[in-house]
């Protein structure tokens, strides 16, 4: 989130100079058009096409910056993880909701969640949780099996046989990386 809150920072900074200088512009541009100063009256059309033409589309940025830091806001602080109570939470569509995730996925905002099924966000584990923890194939079944290297015992989640301690073999288990 903090990311997105140091975008829409610059976004703010730099809409507002440029709203500012649109006035300043034309002022310039008249001011040195009368004393014949080119290139100061060149700064102030320069001045006035981007207060015109790009201060508009910062404040509209800035504007969609927001709405996704409040989305941010809902899965980081109030543990929000469905569209529909994203959508609720940030009083928007499903449709919009589901687009702004999938760009806070693309930015980088959302680096530790999976977006499944255009539905829910599910939380990725981080990988120091994941150290010291082995797969093993369910004799019954097939399956992987997941488990801390020194569990005393494993659980299989699709036939659910458990195995002991004494059952799971570490020489034929793999380290999850």
């Amino acid at each position: 989130m903090e990311k997105a809150i140091k975008k829409k920072k610059i976004l703010i900074i730099v809409a507002t100079l440029l709203t500012i200088g649109f006035p300043v512009g034309i002022v310039m541009t008249v001011l040195c058009a009368i004393n014949k100063i080119w290139i100061l009256m060149a700064l102030g059309i320069v001045l006035i096409v981007a207060g015109f033409y790009v201060a508009p589309v910062c404040w509209a940025k800035m504007s969609d910056c927001s709405k996704m830091i409040a989305l941010l806001r809902g899965i980081e602080e109030q543990n929000l993880y469905t569209v529909q109570e994203l959508a609720t939470y940030t009083s928007s569509n499903e449709k919009t909701t589901i687009a702004r995730i999938h760009t806070a996925i693309n930015a980088g905002y959302l680096n530790n969640y999976l977006f499944v099924e255009n539905n829910r966000l599910e939380l990725i584990k981080a990988r120091k949780q994941e150290i010291g923890r082995i797969s093993f194939k369910c004799d019954n079944c097939g399956a992987n099996v997941y488990t801390e290297q020194n569990a005393t015992s494993a659980r299989c989640e699709y036939c659910g046989k458990v195995f002991s301690s004494d059952e799971i073999d570490l020489r034929k288990a793999k380290p999850i990386k």
